[in-house]
């Protein structure tokens, strides 16, 4: 019965990231699967048999007839919205009675009185890209109207920037750890020691500060560029990072493979404050991203959760991000 509560709008298809036809197995569920023939032609190709109770196939031949026609299902939307006042005329919610079965504790939200679509046309918009500048009747805008205040523009590398990243990614549980140039060296050595690593994945020394892997080796620090699943570190740089969302972007080449940054438990990052964007769109249009082989967006660490919602950090990337922002 859980099968039917389903939308099959398809979205669950779209986020699995294995691709699995979750619509088509509810569908299955739900109505049940008789093969036309035992052995040919293959299962996928066989009838599939309603036994839906009467009143949900009458209901949704209803609505596939309102839905058919825009003049029906504008009519529809309108009737609902007067007909639930009628419901609930104090009450943003309609109680559904017990015996629905969904009742017990399960209310329906009232429907809108005026649809989206009557509102928008009424709003006198032209487009999204004038909409703060459009004055309604009364003179305000629709800025003023919803109370909103436009954020200023802010310069890439401006120190509001680098720190909205850096609440951003900590937010997601990264670590952010603000250095000069010359301190870089010193910082990697320290977050290695916290973790008693003697070992790194390392990007290629063209790809990272000039310096970097050899004063890492002074400090007997073993550097390697093919992965390894014994390694437990990865070092690498970031194309950009995008402050509204705490991402980092990190591009493949030669010489600065993703293994660096998805295999390890620890992923170290160096991103030059200069490099922090607003936005992930504007950081996306870059050409070095446009161009690349293939770009990783990494925010946080690696986290995923099963059907019962248990969390789990570092399956499919590293456990912890530790960014090194060079200002």
């Amino acid at each position: 019965h859980l099968a039917r509560a389903s939308s099959l709008c398809g979205a669950c298809r779209e986020a699995c990231p294995v691709d699995i036809d979750l619509p088509k197995l509810l569908l299955r569920v739900r109505a049940g699967f008789t093969p036309t023939v035992p052995v040919h032609p293959p299962v996928d190709q066989g009838e599939t048999l309603s036994n839906a109770p009467r009143s949900l196939r009458y209901g949704l031949r209803l609505f596939t007839w309102l839905a058919a026609s825009p003049w029906r299902f504008a009519a529809a939307q309108r009737l609902a919205g007067a007909g639930s006042r009628v419901l609930a005329p104090f009450s943003d919610w309609i109680r559904l009675p017990s015996l629905t079965g969904w009742g017990y504790s399960r209310d329906f939200p009232r429907p809108a009185k005026k649809p989206f679509r009557a509102r928008f046309r009424e709003s006198d918009i032209p487009d999204s890209s004038s909409a703060s500048i459009v004055p309604d009747l009364a003179g305000h805008t629709l800025l003023e109207r919803a109370n909103i205040t436009p954020t200023p523009a802010i310069s890439p590398g401006s120190e509001p920037l680098v720190k909205r990243f850096e609440s951003e990614l900590i937010a997601l549980g990264g670590r952010f750890y603000p250095c000069a140039k010359d301190q870089i060296a010193g910082q990697v050595i320290e977050l290695l020691q916290e973790r008693e690593l003697t070992r790194i994945q390392s990007w290629d020394g063209d790809h990272l500060p000039a310096g970097l892997l050899e004063a890492l080796q002074r400090k007997d620090i073993q550097i390697q560029v093919s992965p390894d699943a014994g390694i437990k570190a990865g070092l690498t740089g970031a194309l950009a990072g995008a402050a509204e969302s705490g991402t980092l972007v990190v591009t493949a080449g030669k010489g600065n493979p993703l293994t660096a940054s998805l295999l390890p438990e620890l992923h170290i990052v160096i991103l030059h404050a200069s490099d922090i964007h607003e936005s992930l769109s504007q950081v996306l249009e870059l050409e070095a991203v446009r161009t690349a082989t293939s770009t990783a967006l990494i925010s946080g660490p690696s986290r995923t959760a099963d059907i019962e919602m248990t969390l789990t950090i570092g399956v499919h990337g590293p456990a912890e991000v530790c960014v090194l922002c060079v200002t």
